[in-house]
């Protein structure tokens, strides 16, 4: 594995952040309801952006989405992404001044195919790899990070997104949510808890470590927890 240098960890996780964070104001839309009064000019707030166009030499930044499946697709990721980085060309200046060029990969949540869009990202020389969610992980990481791409995620999943150098989760996905439940099931003396969770290749096993099946007699304790699988519902648009 190639070492990460810290400024430029920084500047490419930052710059992904941004990229997750913009998309989830643009998905978010205000309605503005008028009181008939006469509208009048107001001068924009200090700290507003001027609307700086970026130039130069792009930055290419990877997304990997889960589109296509035929238990998820998620489209609306992509869609969110590609908005944000025109904006952010034409207005914010892009990063550090250049274009952010997105190279798109899109996969339905199988291992093939999440290793043929991890592999895309490596050839395509990105300078970070931004993956929305995804339970296959262990699929992308390792080829990633092992050409020395900082690969970024909302929520992580698999072992390898929490535990590989040039990983970096902004929360700790379903085992941190089992270990805030289990936490706070014995501090409130709970005995038994169900937790339901998607079904996909990596969250049945990540929630078996917790409990075993149901149907297994077990002895109590602060991570008893039964898992069952929810319905396989597309959420394709």
């Amino acid at each position: 594995m190639k070492p990460f240098r810290g400024s430029r960890v920084a500047k490419v996780v930052a710059a992904s952040f941004a990229v997750v964070a913009l998309s989830a104001t643009a998905a978010c839309g205000s309605d503005d309801s008028g009181d008939g009064s006469a509208s009048e000019s107001v001068a924009a707030p200090e700290g507003s952006f001027p609307g700086t166009a970026a130039s130069g030499e792009p930055v290419k930044i990877g997304l990997i989405n889960n589109e296509g499946g035929q238990a998820i697709s998620m489209p609306e990721n992509r869609e969110s992404a590609e908005a944000v980085v025109q904006y952010a060309n034409e207005n914010l200046g892009g990063i550090g001044g250049r274009p952010i060029e997105l190279v798109i990969c899109k996969q339905g949540e199988d291992a093939n195919q999440a290793r043929d869009c991890a592999n895309k990202m490596v050839e395509a020389k990105v300078s970070a790899v931004l993956m929305t969610s995804s339970g296959q992980g262990n699929s992308m990481v390792p080829i990633i990070t092992g050409a020395g791409i900082p690969y970024v995620s909302a929520a992580g999943q698999a072992s390898s997104e929490l535990t590989t150098d040039g990983a970096f989760m902004w929360t700790a996905g379903l085992p941190g949510a089992l270990t805030s439940m289990a936490k706070y099931s014995a501090n409130q003396g709970m005995k038994n808890v169900t937790a339901y969770v998607i079904e996909s290749r990596q969250r049945p096993p990540v929630s078996r470590r917790w409990a075993p099946p149901p149907s297994r007699p077990r002895e109590s304790t602060s991570r008893s927890f039964r898992s069952r699988r929810a319905p396989r519902t597309p959420l394709r648009r």
